[in-house]
This record gives C-alpha cells, sequence and structure tokens, in this order.
C-alpha cells in the first residue's frame, strides 16, 4: 500500500490526483498537529506522530510505500518501485537521494545502490512490514519524540540495531517543495541544497541489474544515535 504524509497546512490536492492516477487505492495521512510553531525542542512531534500513524495502520503487503507531500511525479514511478522491491532485501529501502558527499560520490562511481545505517532518507521509501512490530517498540523506548523528524527515527533504529538500509541511485524523485518548509526548514542542508543532484528524469531503471548493485554497495558507516533514552 502507497501513504502519502501530508499536514492540513500545505494545498496538495493538484498533486494528490496525480499520484492517484498511477494508483488510485493511495491513502492520505493528514496531520493537523501545530506543535512545529513552537519552534522548540517539539518542532518535529507531528512529523513523527504522523509517521508512527502510518506503520501502525493494518497493511497485510510485505511494504508500506510512504511519500512526503512535495515530490515530484515520474510517470510509472509506482510500478519501478514494485520492479525494483522484487530484488531489495527485507529492510529500509529509499528511493530519494540527498545531495551530500556519499550519495555523490556513489553516483559517480556509476553505483546504483548506497547501503547505509545513518545516511538515509525518508521522502519517498519502502519500509517492510516485518519491521513494524521491531521499530514501533523501539521508539517508545528509546527515542526521544519532537527532535528527530521520520527520518531521524529510522537511522536510529537501524544505528542502534545494526540494520542496514538502501538507497536506490539515482534518485527516483525530486524533493520540489525543499524551499517550502513549513516547519521552517531551511532550504540547504549545510552546503547543499534540500535537493537531489542525482535526479534524472527518464532513466531506465528496469535496465539496470539490481540483484548485481543490491549486492554490491556503495557503502556509507555513518550512524546516529543522538536524541535517545
Amino acid at each position: 500500500m502507497i501513504y502519502v504524509m501530508h499536514h492540513v497546512a500545505r494545498n496538495c490536492d493538484p498533486y494528490f490526483a496525480a499520484l492517484r492516477l498511477q494508483r488510485p487505492d493511495i491513502k492520505i495521512f493528514t496531520s493537523t498537529d501545530e506543535s512545529y510553531k513552537t519552534k522548540g525542542c517539539n518542532l518535529f512531534f507531528g512529523v513523527e506522530q504522523n509517521y508512527l500513524d502510518i506503520l501502525a495502520a493494518p497493511d497485510t503487503d510485505n511494504w508500506k510505500i510512504i511519500m512526503a507531500n512535495d515530490l515530484s511525479v515520474e510517470p510509472g514511478q509506482f510500478d519501478t518501485i514494485d520492479h525494483i522491491l522484487q530484488f531489495a532485501p527485507l529492510a529500509p529501502v529509499t528511493f530519494y537521494n540527498p545531495t551530500n558527499t556519499p550519495y555523490l560520490t556513489a553516483w559517480k562511481q556509476g553505483h546504483h545502490i548506497l547501503k547505509t545505517r545513518g545516511n538515509w532518507w525518508t521522502q519517498c521509501h519502502a519500509f517492510p512490514t516485518k519491521l513494524i512490530p521491531a521499530f514501533l517498540t523501539f521508539a517508545e523506548k528509546h527515542l526521544i519524540r519532537g527532535r528527530l523528524a521520520d527520518d531521524g527515527m529510522v537511522i536510529r533504529f537501524m544505528s542502534a540495531l545494526g540494520i542496514w538500509g538502501y538507497a536506490v541511485i539515482p534518485s527516483l524523485v525530486q524533493h520540489l517543495g525543499f524551499d517550502k518548509s513549513i516547519l521552517g526548514l531551511l532550504p540547504s542542508y549545510g552546503k547543499f541544497k534540500r535537493m537531489a543532484a542525482s535526479y534524472t528524469p527518464g532513466f531506465d531503471y528496469k535496465a539496470v541489474n539490481w540483484n548485481h548493485h543490491f549486492a554490491n554497495p556503495f557503502i556509507d558507516w555513518s550512524v546516529w544515535l543522538t536524541h535517545m533514552k
């Protein structure tokens, strides 16, 4: 099943319509939380709760595909995701690439998979349903809420438990709303814009030997263990 993380403060009706042309049964999870307005330690509480609600929703599929509400929509992108997941380990797999040094290096070296525990972003990803109970338990027991956002929670889960996540290169989606954050986040993360430099519309993902690339990834060794109980 495909889920979209949404907030009532943003009008995304055209985006939802474009997604539903590909998959009419997409589920929209809309947050009305306003804790982000405090700009304090609860900045990400609503984002985190929306993500937890999506993961807790009943689903019989092997994967939950979860997306932000401000991405590009490529023709056939969900068919592409389904195709790649046939070859993926049952581990978190993201289809978005941030622009930072490991991703740029992997892309320039011809890699199509980056393997990491700490440099993994949630804009468009697949979370295996078999890991959801462990993740929800971990979040309840070990994470300090309000400070991490959704990707921050996942990378701490992977870092603490030694679970590898995977990123597909080039980025299947572009973060079009990188400069329009309702949370007030800056449009750049350090020296890099919150966009995917590797985004390549029209790239033929089905021509890639995914068995080979999942078995021979570019490895990023970063981990994150801050803001934990």
